[in-house]
């Protein structure tokens, strides 16, 4: 029972901690941690409980056990993720302070059978039930990250609707006016009046599986920037660049790995020509397609295919594209933390942006 308690009250606190992996280190691996703690401690009760100095005893084992702890998050944080002496040091203070000093007071209760086993159980499913409120971070990107611009007054924005929206502005008449061009979907390029969209700024992530102690544990390590920059262009050669080394994930040591392998050559680049619109486009949709072109990472260009997704609204070009690499290919050697932490040699790679034409 005090296990419970601890497991319980630790991973209600481990929820405004931040994690060094929400794979290994959730409310879920608390909770059995606590509850193993608990029995141990319980054993460990029932041996010396008659003893004169039985609490003081197990005052003792409680204060070892979270030396131990101590000591075994300190490694962790050592050789392999940071903020585990943050985030596990107050949790493990909580989970030994019950084990030492409930377990007397649970044995003098008179408690039936299923008590301590239905006790677990809901220790269980609270630290199941929040492990899936953690704070780890996801390398997708949508469409649906960036504000919908503003249409022009003079551009249908729906195609079920019958009717053209009016100006913003007072109308000097009661018939509102409109251009050619809010009759029906756009011409590309002709109705446009400009095929070229730049932008500074926007999204790039990276996302690579990790695995722990030899492929006991699997995660996902994600990167992320915002020092994107390039040019779209729909009738001619469109460009993408991102520096590399600015990209920064939850993990301070992977990203100094990260640094170390693209010092010499930061900037990666995605170069095509064959970004376009469908001949026939109403603005505001969403335009799924694939786009081929060169791809330049550590000096290394290969030939790749993005998934895009692209939407047009008056002059500004929202895209998300996403793309699967593997890193051997572009002479990157995945990195491994002291053989604890093994990254595989995959990544995706995702990138989100508003250009203006």
């Amino acid at each position: 029972m005090a296990g419970v308690a601890g497991a319980i009250v630790a991973s209600l606190v481990s929820l405004p901690l931040k994690s060094p992996d929400d794979l290994i280190a959730n409310t879920a691996t608390v909770t059995v941690v606590a509850l193993l703690i608990g029995l141990l401690a319980g054993i460990v009760w029932q041996r010396i409980h008659e003893k004169a100095d039985g609490r003081r005893k197990l005052l003792l084992f409680a204060l070892g056990g979270f030396l131990v702890a101590v000591v075994i998050l300190g490694i962790l944080e050592a050789v392999a993720l940071d903020r585990f002496i943050s985030f596990g040091v107050p949790l493990a203070a909580i989970i030994f302070a019950a084990v030492g000093l409930l377990p007397p007071a649970f044995s003098s209760m008179e408690m039936p059978g299923w008590a301590a086993p239905s006790a677990v159980v809901v220790a269980l499913v609270v630290g199941g039930g929040l492990a899936s409120f953690g704070d780890a971070e996801s390398g997708d990107l949508s469409l649906d990250d960036l504000p919908t611009a503003a249409a022009p007054e003079t551009t249908v924005t729906s195609t079920t609707s019958g009717t053209a929206p009016t100006s913003a502005a007072p109308a000097r008449s009661e018939a509102p006016t409109t251009s050619s061009a809010s009759d029906g979907p756009l011409n590309i390029p002709t109705d446009l009046a400009t095929t070229t969209f730049t932008f500074t700024g926007g999204t790039a992530t990276w996302s690579v599986p990790e695995t722990f102690v030899d492929g006991a544990v699997e995660a996902i390590g994600v990167g992320r920037s915002e020092d994107l920059s390039g040019t779209v262009d729909l009738n001619g050669t469109s460009e993408i660049s991102v520096d590399l080394t600015t990209f920064v994930s939850d993990q301070s040591r992977r990203d100094n790995r990260v640094n170390r392998l693209f010092e010499a050559n930061p900037i990666a680049t995605f170069a095509t020509s064959e970004f376009s619109l469908p001949e026939t486009y109403t603005e505001g949709e969403i335009y799924a397609t694939e786009v081929t072109g060169e791809l330049t990472v550590n000096s290394v260009t290969r030939t790749v295919t993005w998934s895009v997704e692209a939407r047009l609204t008056g002059s500004q070009l929202d895209v998300t594209g996403e793309l699967d690499i593997v890193l051997t290919d572009y002479d990157v050697e995945p990195p491994s933390i002291g053989g604890f932490v093994v990254v595989e040699d995959e990544a995706r790679l995702e990138v989100l942006f508003s250009a203006t034409g």
